[in-house]
């Protein structure tokens, strides 16, 4: 096999305004810019067409309060209604997953009006949601749709009850629990429903793929689970954490996975022989039916300017994963290298296939005015 190399230009900014321009209302919003240009030694690096430029509104809302009781906040907002640190069915309303690879990275939230009123230690919040909309991962147009949520503090456990429901998509309850035991903080999501959006994929012997549409699995109840730990080494500035998840729309094999996504991606009336509608994109998220994924980070490495990471994913079902270990060295206090690694294993007919891929990236003027 022959190894390929390509220098990727990149410059990106995060910018933010946070107004108050009176001690009961405030105004907040948050765009990333992204200038790219394509790989030195591609021939679109010679002329200017191919580089790229993308402007993208993360947050955009007010919050404001009725009589020190009910507080609100309207517009386009994060949510992370979840409690899991590589995965989170829990979060019904993000417009996107967790990436396990990268799972402090934030994600994109929705078009909402929320009232959050709190009661003593505990919480209640009630949401409207409009615009774009995600079901497991992929946007759907939405009207609106209704949430709510609790939080109670019970002892030295929170626990959170709640649900969503809208015209076009299942009915979906949640429940999620932390609890801190010495060094260990230990989180768990339950999330119940009856009936799916996915379809049930299946391929015989003879290599033709049947989508079984969705309607036909309406009287059937789903419970994904996941539970996971995180535990902080005592004296020294290192997180290990590690999670499980049941997924219950899941396969104990990937035999139908690429069939359906050449299904997926081919012209009506072309790919592979099947039986059915074509799958959608839904159907193949989270293709396996059981999960882990563990991290191990190291910040400050003795005392010092060097950090360390190593993040793994894996597909229990099928056997596959990837690791991806980094390495962070801070230069200066506005400039970082790094280094980092991401190595596929499992075949072609798996979920993660055999691959490695080495990242060199320099950090420079970050920071925050």
């Amino acid at each position: 096999d022959e190894a390929e190399s390509e220098l990727h230009h990149d410059l990106g900014a995060v910018l933010y305004f946070d107004a108050r321009p009176a001690g009961d209302f405030r105004v907040f919003g948050k765009a990333t810019l992204d200038y790219e240009l394509p790989p030195a030694d591609s021939a679109a690096a010679a002329s200017a067409t191919g580089s790229s430029f993308a402007f993208s509104l993360f947050e955009l809302f007010a919050d404001f309060q009725w009589d020190d009781q009910v507080f609100f906040r309207a517009g386009k907002q994060r949510a992370d209604w979840g409690v899991g640190r590589f995965f989170s069915p829990a979060d019904l309303i993000s417009l996107a997953a967790i990436d396990p690879l990268d799972p402090d990275a934030e994600r994109e939230g929705p078009v909402a009006l929320k009232a959050h009123v709190p009661f003593d230690v505990h919480n209640g919040y009630l949401y409207l949601i409009t615009g774009d909309f995600v079901t497991a991962g992929f946007r759907e147009p939405l009207d609106v749709a209704v949430g709510a949520r609790g939080e109670f503090v019970i002892g030295g456990m929170e626990l959170g009850l709640g649900g969503l429901v809208q015209a076009d998509l299942v009915p979906k309850g949640i429940v999620t629990a932390t609890q801190s035991v010495a060094d260990f903080d230990l989180f768990g999501e339950v999330v119940i429903q009856r009936g799916t959006e996915r379809n049930l994929l299946s391929v015989d012997d003879a290599g033709v793929l049947t989508v079984e549409h969705h309607d036909e699995r309406s009287e059937e109840w789903f419970a994904a689970v996941t539970a996971g730990a995180l535990f902080f080494v005592p004296d020294v500035d290192v997180v290990l954490a590690a999670q499980y998840y049941y997924n219950p729309l899941g396969y104990p094999d990937s035999d139908a996975l690429a069939p359906a996504i050449l299904a997926m991606q081919a012209p009506e009336g072309s790919g592979p022989p099947r039986v059915g509608p074509r799958p959608t994109p839904v159907d193949v998220l989270f293709f396996g039916e059981h999960y882990a994924g563990a991290s191990a980070v190291w910040q400050g490495i003795a005392d010092g300017d060097l950090s360390a990471g190593l993040y793994w994913i894996g597909n229990l079902s099928d056997g596959s994963g990837v690791v991806r270990p980094s390495l962070t060295y801070r230069l200066l206090e506005h400039a970082e290298l790094s280094l980092g690694a991401r190595v596929g294993y499992g075949t072609d007919a798996t979920e993660y296939a055999e691959s490695v891929a080495v990242t060199l990236g320099a950090s420079l003027g970050i920071g925050s005015f």
